[in-house]
């Protein structure tokens, strides 16, 4: 039997169907990084790593915050996504 696909499920297939954003969140790790750590990781500009992390955030993937004058990113709901593309 097929299990039907979900909007959050093509949401969370979307978010994770490009390489950037595969990239930044094997960057974030189990960790927590800042976004400044995310642009020296990836060589990504400071607008696109945000603009990525929106898209993470929105499904559920990462949480950020801020601290000070800096954002902070943590990876979340990662078993959550394994999970859903297991159809």
């Amino acid at each position: 039997m097929v299990t039907p696909v979900t909007p959050d499920t093509l949401s969370l297939a979307r978010a994770l169907s490009s390489p950037t954003r595969l990239d930044l969140l094997a960057a974030i790790g189990d960790g927590e990084v800042t976004v400044a750590d995310l642009v020296r990781a990836t060589g990504i500009t400071q607008a696109g790593v945000s603009r990525h992390l929106v898209v993470l955030e929105q499904v559920g993937l990462v949480l950020r915050c801020r601290v000070g004058g800096r954002h902070h990113v943590v990876r979340r709901g990662w078993r959550t996504a394994e999970l859903h593309l297991r159809v």
